[in-house]
């Protein structure tokens, strides 16, 4: 697990970053908003039978910057569906802009 220093520093050089851990916390996840090639290449990759079923966790994969690629990757071997569990957060939306309020009387 991170400590605060770590946070810290992660979150000075990627000011949206958001901290994901799991209800038990055994696993932490950092993941910074994706750059503007990543997403180009995540839409792309949807368009393409055959790599749509890999785009979400590549793009995820990609925003990663906690833990290392290694340790990611085995966290995925435990947790399958974990970058569509992160994709679909609200957290996540909120970070890249796609939150909004709800306006009406």
């Amino acid at each position: 697990m991170l400590t605060e220093a770590e946070l810290s520093k992660i979150e000075e050089t990627y000011p949206k970053a958001i901290r994901i851990t799991d209800s038990e916390n055994t696993y932490e996840v950092v993941v910074r908003p994706p750059t503007r090639p990543e997403v180009k290449r995540y839409r792309s990759r949807l368009r393409d039978p055959m790599w749509a079923a890999e785009a979400v966790e590549e793009l995820i994969t990609s925003a990663v910057v906690y833990p290392d690629v290694k340790a990611f990757q085995a966290l995925l071997d435990e947790h399958p569906l974990l970058c569509e569990g992160i994709g679909n957060m609200p957290e996540v939306a909120k970070m890249l802009g796609l939150a909004t309020r709800q306006s009406g009387k």
